[in-house]
């Protein structure tokens, strides 16, 4: 049974809902009436209670704020972030005037919930130094999600770049970069601005909720709008479609007589390739259009580097029906294996083993849903589907892997590139390919391309860079070669320009490895070289070339990599003596704002006396 005290706060609420619709709705009459009959009871008491109400809900759910924090517990934390931080604030990209401030704040929460483990109270009370560690680790492994996530939005704010290699760096209390976050001070400024962050948002300026039969309603009229919308979408794309595919079936009858005149000269074979492509996405845009699962899209992207027409010259085969990928049948993951082994020795150019190949890629690429895209994929990780677990330390020519990805064939090598290439853009194939072997497999590989930029190259380098986001496949490029390839590449670049994708990359892939100490030292080992052997540009120069590129991306990637070598004591000397200041300040004349903001930052490491960071 409700309370006495409790049933006169729902009546005060369900009053002030009245009130406002009244209010709402222009009924001045009505509402002077209904005013004095609640007042004759208890003037002004109503609204004194409701706004005492409120303070104290302000004031528990700042108590819960602060107790989280205090704690460092993540969980808590950014629940109530969620909960009670409004809408507008936490979107990506908002244009509201406190956005910014509340992902700046949100970054630095992150932040302080990271550390928390590594502070010498919270070691302290930790039972055992394995459990300390596994505390520190989880916390990182946390953080390292959310700059890759949210908090990659703000990768390239000046205030934030040094943030991004935190979880990288083994003791960060004893970084001199990171010091200043283990002190009292800085968790209780914080503490601060998260209190008065929480408080004037939750206060809200004295605005007022709309009732929620109000917001109910508006979001149904916005659900229906958009349902109509939807539905005149689809059936624009359903006549597009049909005059495509029309247009598609009179291009293949040409083909047809075409091919009869002329037999399979190269041209009619191209013109072949290029319509079985045209094929493919009809299949996706009918099966994703109508009748795939909810989190299907017809307009999914792929990955850059299958947009490269196939060049396999393969009989057309009969079309499967609309949406027929959604289900797919088992296969006998031994039975693959053992055919891909077999395939890739024979004697007919690798056609075979390539065409495999493509069907097992396209298997889990071409799912209408992400769930059965993730079944793919981990089907094929828990059956070793490349024979990862089979290879032997010290001789990897006995597994699968090898024979693929270095084949004699050049169509296997390359469909086994596109193939690993396509699975390393997920986290877990990622893992599974650090086994032995596979790294220094593709790190010779790339070495065995040579100096064209062909699409097997662009594969197995684009394998190379998304696995170079773990420490321990860093260790196998570092080690193979891979940081004087890259420089070579840049510098090749300079000369005969590289694909965009194959730019993209390089940089990227160069960044990533000079995170690393060795990495680091390996690119100031060659300027060394570079100086003794009287080159016209050295390494960093041809990097800060690259800063000026039109691709911001190779832009980005390029400034990290810069950043990192500038924090060798000897890169910042010679950087000094080649007067890169002056170089970098013609630059920032050049850039727009935000990337001018990044060079600032450059310069005032370069011009710093800071010392060299640990060894990793």
């Amino acid at each position: 049974i409700m309370s006495s005290s409790a049933s006169k706060v729902r009546v005060r609420a369900v009053d002030d809902l009245i009130t406002e619709y009244l209010t709402f709705q222009g009924y001045d009459q009505t509402l002077e009436n209904f005013l004095e009959s609640t007042s004759t009871t208890s003037p002004n008491a109503r609204v004194k209670d409701l706004d005492g109400d409120e303070r104290d809900n302000v004031e528990l759910i700042l108590s819960e704020f602060m107790m989280a924090f205090d704690e460092g517990n993540h969980v808590d934390l950014f629940i109530l972030w969620q909960n009670h931080v409004p809408r507008p604030l936490l979107r990506v990209n908002s244009q509201h005037p406190d956005a910014l401030t509340a992902m700046k704040l949100e970054f630095y929460l992150n932040l302080h919930c990271a550390v928390y483990p590594f502070r010498d109270e919270v070691l302290a009370e930790a039972g055992s130094l394995e459990e300390a560690s596994k505390r520190c680790g989880k916390a990182m492994s946390v953080f390292r999600r959310y700059i890759s996530s949210r908090g990659k939005s703000l990768s390239q704010t000046p205030e934030f770049i040094a943030f991004y290699a935190l979880p990288y760096v083994p003791s960060p209390t004893e970084h001199p970069t990171f010091k200043g976050m283990f002190k009292e001070e800085w968790m209780l400024e914080l503490r601060r601005k998260l209190r008065k962050f929480v408080a004037e948002n939750l206060e809200g300026g004295g605005e007022r909720k709309l009732p929620a039969i109000f917001s109910t309603v508006e979001k149904g009229q916005r659900v229906d709008k958009m349902n109509a919308e939807l539905r005149e979408a689809n059936d624009k794309l359903d006549n597009v479609v049909s005059f495509a595919e029309s247009v598609y079936n009179l291009s293949l009858e040409l083909w047809d007589s075409l091919k009869r005149r002329d037999g399979d000269t190269d041209f009619v074979m191209e013109v072949g390739d290029q319509l079985r492509g045209f094929q493919d996405t009809f299949e996706v845009l009918k099966g994703a259009g109508r009748g795939g699962d909810d989190d299907a899209s017809a307009f999914q992207a792929e990955p850059k580097q299958q947009q490269v027409p196939s060049p396999l010259n393969s009989p057309r085969v009969p079309r499967p029906l609309a949406g027929s990928m959604g289900t797919l049948a088992s296969l006998d993951m031994g039975l693959v294996k053992r055919d891909l082994l077999e395939l890739s020795s024979r004697d007919d150019g690798g056609v075979g083993c390539a065409l495999l190949l493509q069907a097992l890629r396209w298997r889990f690429e071409k799912g209408l849903s992400f769930q059965t895209r993730q079944s793919v994929l981990h089907g094929y990780i828990r059956n070793d589907i490349l024979g990862v677990s089979s290879l032997v330390s010290g001789d990897p020519s006995l597994g699968l892997f090898h024979s693929l990805v270095l084949n004699p064939s050049p169509l296997v090598s390359e469909y086994a590139a596109r193939f690993v290439n396509s699975m390393a853009t997920h986290g877990r194939a990622r893992r599974y390919l650090l086994g032995k072997g596979c790294i220094k497999t593709l790190c010779k590989t790339l070495l065995e391309c040579g100096e064209e930029d062909s699409i097997g190259r662009q594969q197995v380098l684009g394998s190379l860079q998304k696995c170079s986001l773990k420490r321990e496949a860093q260790d196998d490029m570092i080690r193979g070669g891979l940081v004087g390839w890259a420089l070579d590449a840049l510098r090749g670049h300079l000369r005969e320009p590289l694909a965009d994708y194959s730019l993209e990359y390089v940089t990227a892939l160069l960044m990533n490895l000079c995170l690393r100490t060795e990495g680091k030292r390996k690119v100031e080992e060659r300027m060394e070289v570079e100086e003794g052997t009287g080159e016209d540009t050295n390494s960093l120069e041809v990097l800060m070339k690259l800063m000026e590129s039109h691709n911001m991306q190779v832009r980005q990637y390029a400034n990290g990599a810069v950043y990192g070598l500038l924090q060798r004591v000897g890169v910042r000397e010679r950087a000094v003596g080649m007067r890169a200041d002056d170089r970098l300040r013609e630059i920032s004349k050049r850039s727009r704002a935000n990337f001018r903001r990044q060079i600032a930052f450059i310069l005032g490491l370069l011009i710093s006396s800071a010392p060299e960071e640990p060894s990793d």
